[in-house]
């Protein structure tokens, strides 16, 4: 598939690093998770994604990823049993099947390009999307700089949290987004969105950063759908 999908990283200095004692805390004294729901107005992508006949699920995943890839420590994972920050962190996510209600595991490079994501897209559900998550796997392998992302279709939803577990020594870092039903209120879209993160990694500061994106580019569809 094309798109960005090496995977680059560079080791953190933890001796020079500026987050050292808040990861120190938040992964040795106080390992904790927390979340945020936000509804984010997507009146205009709405729109402009009906009369260019996009779907609506992979254009939510093109603005996450590029807010998300925007955050250095939404970026952070271990290899070989080092903290590293990735260059880019690519979605993994779901595929229902009406038929059995049950899901394919998948996973996809985000191009720069809105219109080649789209196509990618479109051509992983017909490569991938009939098989199960087993078979997936094999055959498509994710990389190790993916993060969950997942829509909830049928719910719009007011908040959402995770408390993701890990069978090794070292914390889950990846982050967990979650999008609900879309509602209609005063003649404008909402869409509710929960991120879910390791507070090693991100503080509220951290959080505002991604939905503050996510809102500018729901708002500003003519920048990224053209």
């Amino acid at each position: 598939m094309k798109g960005k999908n090496k995977m680059n990283y560079k080791k953190i200095d933890m001796a020079n690093w500026e987050r050292k004692n808040e990861f120190i805390i938040f992964t040795k004294i106080m390992p904790s998770y927390y979340s945020f729901t936000v509804d984010i107005d997507v009146t205009e992508t709405y729109h402009m994604l009906k009369e260019k006949k996009f779907k609506t699920f992979p254009a939510m995943l093109y603005a996450v990823n590029k807010a998300l890839n925007l955050v250095p420590e939404f970026r952070l994972g271990y290899e070989n049993h080092e903290l590293v920050c990735y260059d880019y962190i690519y979605p993994t996510f779901p595929y229902f099947h009406e038929t059995t209600h049950s899901c394919s595991i998948l996973w996809l490079p985000v191009n720069d390009s809105f219109a080649e994501f789209h196509e990618a897209y479109k051509d992983c559900i017909q490569k991938y999307g009939n098989s199960t998550s087993y078979e997936v796997a094999v055959k498509n392998p994710a990389p190790k700089n993916i993060y969950n992302i997942s829509m909830e279709h049928r719910i719009h939803f007011n908040s959402a949290s995770f408390m993701p577990m890990s069978n090794s020594k070292e914390p889950l870092l990846n982050p967990i987004v979650m999008c609900g039903k879309f509602l209609e209120e005063n003649g404008r879209m909402i869409m509710p969105v929960s991120l879910t993160l390791h507070h090693a990694v991100g503080d509220g500061y951290h959080a505002s950063l991604f939905f503050n994106k996510i809102q500018q580019m729901y708002s500003s569809p003519e920048e990224w759908l053209n």
